[in-house]
């Protein structure tokens, strides 16, 4: 498979559309989302047409409310070079929120075109003869997984980092202290390197799929611990403290 964050770069341009950008990338990777569970269950039927309509669009929308609910205020806030460029809290209007499955749908729909030519026996894959043909003595549908692969992670990882970059500094300050940040990223860099330990000798023996699978369980782990805290915390902070209490 190719990298499944890289299946965002497609759907960046679609963000033209007026849609949801957070539901174009949740719906363009769902599908991959049993590849990530024990025993990969219900892959195929994450990829099929009916899937893209129904399945892929409500595991999309709740991506999407998870992502605003629970990881992207929290990682706006504990990260100093994202913090100063993007508002504290951001959520989709009641307008956006019916465009969630418009997004969703175009989103999974680009994912299963491309892995239709990047999968061996899938139909285009078949149908094209340099997709269908070894080079070197691997099939071209996996030359193409490959390069598309590392293609659209350089895209995404490009946009991202050339619209943050545009983005005007506006300084201001954690909700938490510096030191209580970086407690807060410690479990989830923690998460990360205990996932990939684990799926390591997995890793060994299936290569680039191992480690890409072992790396987004790890990066999804860690979001939803860091966000937890961080939420915990500023709840926290929050509370009215009893009177007389210094």
């Amino acid at each position: 498979m190719p990298f499944t964050p890289a299946h965002a770069a497609v759907v960046l341009p679609l963000r033209r559309l007026g849609l949801p950008l957070s539901a174009l990338v949740a719906g363009a990777t769902v599908p991959d989302t049993p590849m990530f569970l024990p025993g990969r269950p219900g892959y195929d039927v994450t990829h099929s047409l009916w899937a893209v309509l129904t399945l892929d669009v409500l595991l999309a929308s709740f991506a999407v409310w998870l992502w605003f609910a629970m990881v992207r205020d929290a990682y706006a806030d504990v990260t100093p070079w994202v913090r100063d460029r993007v508002p504290a809290r951001a959520r989709l209007s009641a307008r956006q929120w019916t465009l969630v499955p418009v997004a969703a749908v175009l989103g999974a729909l680009t994912h299963v075109v491309w892995d239709s030519a990047t999968h061996e026996g899938r139909p285009v894959a078949e149908t094209v003869p340099w997709l269908a043909t070894e080079h070197a003595g691997i099939a071209g549908a996996q030359w193409a997984q490959w390069a598309s692969g590392v293609l659209g992670l350089l895209v995404v990882v490009a946009y991202t980092v050339r619209w943050l970059a545009r983005e005007p500094v506006a300084p201001r300050a954690s909700r938490v202290s510096r030191p209580l940040a970086w407690f807060l990223v410690a479990p989830a860099a923690a998460v990360v390197a205990g996932t990939v330990a684990l799926a390591g000798a997995d890793a060994l023996h299936h290569g680039a799929v191992g480690a890409a699978v072992a790396g987004v369980q790890g990066l999804v782990l860690a979001a939803a611990v860091t966000g937890a805290c961080w939420h915990r915390v500023v709840a926290r902070a929050r509370r009215p403290r009893p009177a007389g209490v210094a």
